[in-house]
């Protein structure tokens, strides 16, 4: 029997159990992601989960191992995407499941204006194409090239909640994409920053204080064809 998944981690969480007799191997570039999801996992001996740092782009792992792969909000990060796409489709078996979800149309995500706030202070890898994936089809796309078939796109807009400014900030500037770029900053660089960011969400603050965001995610879903 192949193993059920192989999944991009999100730090947003992961299974408590797989599925009897399955396993799942959870991936990421990051070795500050993966020692902190291990830390987690060996808290939760009965989770049969493997954590493992390598590219999306080169998955260390054999043909047809996998019955699923799945990418929450990772292949923003990635330098080629498309290869990324491939190596999912790779590495499951005839019949099995790709999917993966991007963040939406630039347009559409109530924080964007973060990426040029920070680009006029430090270069970030993340900034230029980060939306590139959410574009209409693009998505979609990347699925077809690879000889998936039965695509499914769905399209979900949402209201992020925040309960307060630090909240904001933890998940935007400290937290989410240009996280890397902000370690670069000295405190007026850091200050500044924070004060435009906040400025450019200010529509978006509630009466007590709180704020909702929109944002919009895109998830496609394909299946390798059985030959």
């Amino acid at each position: 029997m192949k193993r059920p998944a192989v999944a991009g981690w999100s730090p947003c969480g992961f299974p408590k159990r797989s599925e009897r007799g399955g396993q799942v191997l959870a991936t990421d570039l990051s070795q500050g992601m993966i020692d902190d999801l291990q830390s987690r996992l060996d808290r939760s001996p009965d989770a049969n989960i493997e954590a493992r740092r390598m590219p999306a782009e080169k998955l260390d792992v054999p043909d047809e191992t996998f019955d699923a792969a799945i990418c929450a909000l990772g292949l923003m990060y990635t330098p080629d995407p498309a290869a990324a796409v491939s190596e999912m489709a790779r590495v499951i078996a005839p019949g099995g499941t790709v999917a993966a979800t991007v963040w939406g149309e630039r347009r559409n995500c109530g924080w964007a204006e973060v990426f040029p706030i920070v680009d006029a202070r430090v270069a970030s890898e993340a900034c230029p194409m980060f939306f590139g994936a959410g574009a209409p089809d693009a998505l979609r796309r990347l699925f077809e090239d690879v000889g998936l078939e039965n695509i499914l796109e769905h399209r979900q807009f949402e209201t992020l909640v925040f309960q307060c400014d630090k909240d904001v900030v933890d998940a935007v500037l400290l937290g989410g994409p240009v996280a890397l770029a902000v370690k670069r900053f000295d405190d007026q660089d850091w200050n500044g920053v924070r004060q435009e960011f906040m400025a450019s969400v200010a529509e978006y603050k509630q009466s007590d204080g709180s704020y909702g965001i929109p944002g919009e995610f895109v998830t496609v879903r394909g299946i390798r064809p059985v030959v």
